[in-house]
């Protein structure tokens, strides 16, 4: 029996016959109190069934790899833990069971956390990849605008909305390198911005969105 471990027999009855000291973290009594308890009071009441179950067939003669059960964490919560059983025998005769248990709350945490972290390295990846197919269809909208303002007079009707389109698609190319800045994780610089040409394209885009009723 490990620190981290809780060693508890029980008889064929199901009766705790002993309970490790370390027993008293899991099963939240003292180890004393335990004794003279069904082993099933300590077993969250959706699993106490299945647990049961699982009991006569250690006694019949079963023999179980390492499973995974749930035992009530105080509040209304369970907390999980991993078990590994044995026959206790006295001869030939199977006169009891034992169950080493141990809590991986912190382990069942920690493999929470590697999934997301897992998660969000796809998101970075999928953003990458987005954000540089995003900017191979902005970089030819803003050339040809901008071409085509060269080869305009400063008084032509469509100037303006050329010149309306390539600021808009500077506006996008910022965003793709937030996208793709994010993409590439936290190595990036922060500093000072002028919010207020923010602020009036958005208005615009906003009124020309928004009914006016």
């Amino acid at each position: 029996e490990s620190g981290f471990d809780a060693a508890v027999i029980a008889d064929r009855r199901g009766i705790i016959r002993y309970a490790s000291p370390a027993a008293g973290c899991i099963l939240l009594t003292a180890p004393e109190a335990a004794v003279g308890r069904h082993f099933s009071e300590f077993v969250a009441p959706p699993l106490a069934a299945a647990a049961r179950e699982k009991f006569q067939a250690l006694l019949d003669g079963a023999v179980f790899d390492d499973f995974e059960a749930e035992l009530p964490a105080g509040g209304g919560a369970a907390a999980p833990v991993r078990i590994r059983t044995s026959a206790v025998c006295a001869g030939q005769e199977i006169v009891g069971v034992l169950g080493i248990v141990r809590d991986v709350s912190a382990e069942k945490q920690m493999a929470s956390r590697l999934q997301q972290a897992r998660k969000l390295l796809s998101l970075g990846l999928l953003t990458g990849g987005i954000a540089h197919d995003f900017n191979n269809v902005l970089s030819p909208i803003m050339l040809n605008a901008e071409i085509a303002m060269m080869d305009m007079l400063e008084e032509h009707p469509l100037r303006p909305i050329l010149a309306e389109i390539y600021r808009s698609s500077e506006r996008a190319r910022d965003l793709v390198h937030q996208i793709a800045a994010f993409s590439r994780g936290p190595d990036r610089s922060v500093g000072p911005v002028k919010i207020g040409p923010v602020v009036k394209e958005t208005v615009k885009f906003v009124r020309s969105a928004v009914p006016a009723t």
